[in-house]
């Protein structure tokens, strides 16, 4: 029974990795490099051959944006929860964060795109963050 479990939650994190990384248009290769994790690692994970550990999880869920226990299999939602309210003005929303004019355009600019243009946005943010976050712990390691 433990081995079924072990199983049926193993092909859970196969099929939500893959999903993952097709929401975003990642291949393999796009995902080793932004996690630093060795693409042979990624083949066996996603042929199930080997269990990847919690970090290596964390990892693929900040890189991919969805939560570290829905990409474990949990029946847990699949990004991490962020209440926004919808119909507020930017200029509401600046009284509540001070945005420079150049930070205004951009939430504008992305409110008037289309939905095929906000998710090219979101790809190339995300893409642009996980680059960052790689740049910055290689930083810090050779400290």
């Amino acid at each position: 029974m433990e081995n079924e479990l072990t199983i049926e939650l193993s092909q859970k994190f196969i099929d939500r990795l893959m999903e993952a990384m097709k929401d975003k248009g990642y291949k393999q290769a796009d995902l080793a490099g932004l996690t630093n994790i060795d693409k042979g690692a990624i083949s066996h994970y996603l042929s199930g051959s080997y269990a990847p550990k919690a970090d290596k999880i964390y990892t693929f869920a900040k890189v991919l944006g969805v939560s570290s226990g829905w990409l474990m299999g949990l029946d847990v939602p699949k990004h991490e929860e962020i209440i926004i309210q919808p119909e507020i003005s930017t200029s509401q929303f600046s009284d509540a964060i001070i945005l420079s004019s150049a930070e205004k355009d951009i939430i504008n600019a992305y409110r008037n795109c289309s939905d095929e243009g906000r998710t090219d946005i979101q790809k190339f943010v995300n893409y642009t963050l996980a680059i960052n976050s790689v740049k910055k712990a290689d930083t810090n390691v050779t400290r």
